[in-house]
């Protein structure tokens, strides 16, 4: 009798509740979450296939690769004679496949994000080259170039894929830049757009530098902060405005 009533004291009642609560609450809310994941199934993982790459300009992509850019792309990206691009695969819609990159890095591309002759990140808003006073020249689906009063641009795609293996595509985008007012320099850009969506600014990241004709006649620079070091001395040369210290 006393072992009875051990068994069914009040805190034996209240400690056995709270398990069947806990037990039931995991069951429901098991039940609760797959039924909304059947409604709102996530999209998929890369991390579950290879990412497949994009080459459009085979010849672009080797000379990148033969500067050795510092860090290096964890993926390599391989062309075969008969067109055969490695890493391969079906591509999802989650790889963002846009109708023209150079319309979307036009209308997209986030100045402030790397440094370059063109402009001083000076404002808390995105930068673009939308504005009125860039006029736009929309060439084949990888490229633009782009003019104003006082500079012009190109950039070109090379090729789309997961450069930093972290199971994005990324844009690998050779860029050019000259200043009116010194028409002996012509820069060459190396940049990285990171993980482009299909909405939002696109932020590119500056991966190496080389001045095709230049001030200083200074070779290929592929490391990120010695390319930003040449263009603030680039900039100093010209006497432009000093690039802002992060």
């Amino acid at each position: 009798m006393a072992m009875s009533r051990l068994m069914f004291s009040p805190v034996r009642r209240f400690r056995l509740s709270l398990v069947l609560l806990c037990v039931a609450t995991l069951f429901l809310g098991g039940c609760v979450t797959d039924f909304w994941e059947s409604l709102f199934p996530p999209p998929p993982l890369y991390a579950t296939r290879p990412v497949p790459a994009e080459v459009f300009a085979p010849e672009v992509l080797e000379a990148f690769y033969r500067a050795e850019p510092d860090p290096a792309p964890v993926t390599r990206v391989s062309v075969s004679p008969e067109g055969k691009v490695e890493p391969g695969g079906e591509l999802l819609p989650e790889d963002y496949q846009p109708e023209s990159y150079g319309s979307e890095l036009w209308r997209r591309l986030d100045l402030r994000s790397f440094p370059s002759l063109l402009y001083v990140p000076d404002k808390d808003e995105p930068v673009t080259h939308a504005t009125a006073a860039w006029s736009v020249d929309l060439g084949e689906k990888t490229n633009c170039a782009l003019s104003t009063s006082y500079a012009g641009c190109t950039y070109r795609v090379v090729a789309t894929f997961d450069y930093s293996g972290k199971g994005n595509r990324d844009w690998l985008v050779l860029s050019t830049e000259q200043l009116h007012r010194d028409e002996s320099l012509v820069l060459v850009l190396w940049l990285l757009v990171k993980n482009p969506q299909a909405q939002g600014p696109l932020q590119a990241e500056l991966l190496g530098v080389e001045e095709r004709r230049g001030l200083g006649g200074s070779g290929s620079i592929m490391n990120g902060a010695a390319a930003k070091e040449k263009i603030v001395e680039l900039r100093a040369a010209l006497r432009l405005p000093p690039l802002p210290q992060p």
